[in-house]
């Protein structure tokens, strides 16, 4: 009952942005056919979740201690051999 439920708040607000036909749209609401569009469609509280993981993440990269004298090293070594990326 609950993918019911979130496959229809997906498809609700695919459905205002969406420029396809009304048939097409009923359609995608159905499972009939499949709308690449469609699927790039996340709910508000997925986006949510993405975001504080994301945050989690580079606080977590941000607290790491960095050497520079190693980056610099590693840079001018590169630099020197010609790579750049």
């Amino acid at each position: 009952m609950k993918s019911i439920i979130k496959h229809f708040r997906r498809w609700n607000i695919w459905r205002k942005k969406s420029l396809n036909g009304c048939i097409h749209k009923l359609f995608v609401l159905f499972r009939i056919t499949r709308s690449p569009t469609f699927e790039l469609i996340m709910l508000p509280e997925e986006l949510d979740e993405i975001r504080s993981k994301v945050e989690r993440r580079v606080q977590e990269t941000a607290a790491l201690p960095i050497n520079w004298d190693e980056v610099r090293a590693e840079l001018e070594r590169r630099l020197q051999n010609g790579k750049t990326d």
